[in-house]
């Protein structure tokens, strides 16, 4: 346990974080995290610049362990996100909230039958989370709830489908909600991916959606559904005290298409993957990288998301499952190689 936080496991389904130095050789800290009873699941982990983990992810536990001050002590509805950050060392926590309404949050569009469901032990939930400046901490997700917390001035004040989109800015003590928001149509939305530029000061989140209503902005790559039974969408938002939609725009074929990571480049270009089951417009060929018939897409979009400048295909071929093969994780390094 080196000082974990947690030295026994607290439940059934519990979290287990291990920190191992950098060539992997020796492990530097190990916890669990978790409640006495109920799921909890993770998603998401980065580490700030004092070397202090901060994870999100999806419970039902009411008994999750949340710090003094903490922004939503309990749990509000049937399932909420969480976010949590401990010390350096893995053996305190720094600070640990609940985050949602009164229905449930972080769900999973399932592509076979093309409804939400609850994460469970073999799926990832459906939140992300990314830093700023300042290290406050943006949190992306989607909701059900009526009256999932939003501030004034929102980009979305009000709920508009079954599940929304929504984006949210604590402060890095976990303490306080600077900014709060839906963002969807009049159906599904869900977001899985977020990551913050630093040059443009902005945020692009990623996601899924039915709603032929997504908001999207004049110039769009994609100004309208494709028409898909699901389609991916990309927006970016600035990250001043009132945050903004900068722009938006769909993503996809006519089949099914969701989009799941998202990262930018030295020059804010925004790079997008996720799952197709169509003809994803490519600009490689076979011999350069491309697999034809690849379930996984990578796409580079302009600033502005008005434009496509690059795309190609990875992964299994389309006709397997188009869940056995999901981007979990991508990266564009300062020179504009990516790793996914």
């Amino acid at each position: 346990d080196l000082g974990a936080y947690q030295t026994t496991v607290p439940s059934t389904i519990s979290i287990g974080i291990n920190k191992y130095n950098a060539n992997g050789s020796q492990l530097m800290y190990s916890t669990y995290f978790g409640g006495t009873f109920g799921k909890i699941y993770p998603n998401s982990l980065r580490v700030t610049s004092n070397n202090e983990l901060v994870m999100t992810g999806y419970t039902e536990s009411t008994t999750m362990p949340v710090t003094a001050g903490a922004y939503q002590p309990t749990l509000h509805g049937s399932s909420d996100m969480y976010v949590v950050k401990f010390n350096a060392a893995g053996s305190a926590l720094v600070g640990s909230t609940y985050l949602g309404g009164s229905g449930a949050e972080s769900y999973v569009m399932n592509v076979i039958y093309f409804t939400p469901f609850a994460p469970s032990n073999y799926s990832m939930s459906a939140v992300d989370l990314a830093f700023d400046k300042q290290e406050n901490i943006w949190i992306a997700g989607n909701s059900s709830s009526t009256d999932f917390p939003v501030t004034p001035g929102a980009i979305q004040p009000l709920l508009k489908g079954g599940h929304d989109a929504i984006v949210v800015r604590l402060n890095p003590a976990l303490t306080a909600l600077q900014y709060g928001s839906y963002l969807g149509g009049s159906a599904w939305d869900g977001i899985n991916g977020i990551e913050y530029d630093p040059n443009g000061d902005r945020i692009a989140v990623a996601g899924s959606t039915i709603s032929s209503d997504f908001p999207i902005t004049p110039g769009a790559y994609k100004p309208t559904r494709p028409g898909g039974r699901l389609d991916g969408f990309v927006t970016v938002i600035n990250t001043n005290t009132a945050p903004s939609l900068l722009a938006s725009s769909y993503l996809g074929t006519d089949t099914t298409d969701f989009a799941v990571r998202v990262a930018f480049d030295c020059s804010s270009n925004v790079y997008v993957s996720g799952n197709t089951k169509g003809n994803y417009p490519v600009t490689n060929a076979v011999g350069q990288g491309l697999i034809a018939n690849g379930c996984i897409f990578i796409d580079k979009l302009n600033a502005t998301l008005t434009s496509s400048l690059a795309s190609t295909r990875t992964g299994i071929s389309v006709s397997s499952f188009l869940g056995d093969n999901i981007p979990a994780s991508m990266i564009v390094d300062r020179c504009g190689n990516l790793t996914i």
